[in-house]
């Protein structure tokens, strides 16, 4: 938000794994019902994928298994979800990434176009853009680093001259 990632008041926004759309049988990591992560996230495809019938690594599976009705769930999910988002606070620009998305074979093109069938027309639509996010081992620590240094610094150290 203006120019900055916004970050909400408790430092949890756009934290779209606990929106309520997920499977209301299982409970998140967090102790509620229902949240996005249920079906929608690197723990719901594992425990997906150790249920099915396999010749493959986990790591293969949007080689193997991109049209198998759970994938297209979880990608449908998440489409939803990053599309309220959109709908709702109208960024310029939306960074798609994380454990799941970097897999091989991953449909970040199937994903955009799903989310956009969602989004309001004809604006934002047609003008947000989807970038994919740099992946690294050190992505955790570089946010933390972030974080620290934009709570921890005064905001008139934190600009530069």
């Amino acid at each position: 938000m203006n120019g900055a990632p916004w970050t909400g008041a408790h430092g949890v926004a756009g934290e779209l794994g606990h929106i309520p759309l997920g499977d209301m049988t299982q409970h998140c990591a967090c102790g509620n019902p229902g949240c996005l992560e249920t079906n929608c996230s690197g723990m719901a495809l594992r425990r997906w994928y150790e249920q099915q019938p396999r010749n493959y690594p986990l790591s293969d599976l949007f080689v193997h298994a991109e049209n198998a009705p759970f994938v297209q769930s979880l990608l449908e999910n998440a489409a939803r979800a990053i599309a309220t988002s959109i709908n709702l606070f109208d960024p310029d620009a939306v960074i798609l990434g994380g454990g799941v998305m970097d897999m091989p074979a991953f449909p970040r093109e199937t994903l955009i176009a799903m989310t956009q069938k969602y989004l309001r027309r004809p604006l934002p639509h047609q003008v947000v853009r989807f970038i994919a996010a740099s992946s690294s081992d050190f992505n955790g620590a570089q946010g933390a680093a972030i974080l620290a240094h934009q709570h921890f610094l005064p905001q008139s150290c934190a600009k530069a001259p």
